[in-house]
């Protein structure tokens, strides 16, 4: 049901890196979080960590108005595990569903006026991407670089070049 604009019960469903994530968040905050910290487990775990979320909060599918899934960047099995979850349950709950984006919501919990946020790739590469204004009142930051993926010195090198041209 939403409140006054707002969801009033959401899901969170963070399958980009190699933790699993899932939380309930309510208009008054975070109710039920679970990280599951066994690297790239997602298609054992995933459905499993949900009903344990529901169960804990006492909630049936139906009971959730919105799931937020994250779209990357991340491993791209994970992702798709990820979102196919997302759509099956929101059919099943008849519930909205909306992507985010990965990056954005870690650079998003820090207050700065300059935020890098990065996951880990493959074969020792990242994907980084550098953010402004995060976390001010909720919404969401603003990028101030594209999405750069790479080795993590070529990354850091090409991050620092980007923000060293906009704050000489």
């Amino acid at each position: 049901m939403r409140v006054s604009g707002v969801y009033e019960r959401v899901l969170g469903i963070d399958t980009a890196g190699v933790s699993l994530a899932v939380g309930l968040y309510e208009a008054s905050g975070l109710r039920i979080e679970r990280l599951e910290r066994e690297p790239l487990q997602h298609s054992r775990r995933l459905v499993a960590v949900i009903r344990d979320v529901l169960a804990t909060a006492a909630y049936e599918p139906r009971d959730i108005d919105l799931i937020s899934v994250s779209e990357g960047p991340g491993s791209y099995t994970g992702l798709r595990i990820g979102a196919v979850a997302a759509k099956v349950l929101a059919w099943t709950a008849q519930a909205a569903v909306v992507g985010v984006d990965a990056l954005a919501v870690r650079a998003a919990n820090v207050q700065a006026s300059c935020v890098i946020a990065g996951l880990p790739a493959r074969r020792g590469q990242i994907y980084a991407r550098a953010y402004s204004s995060a976390a001010r009142g909720g919404e969401e930051p603003e990028p101030l670089t594209d999405l750069l993926e790479g080795p993590t010195e070529t990354v850091l090198v090409q991050l620092a070049a980007a923000i060293h041209e906009r704050w000489p």
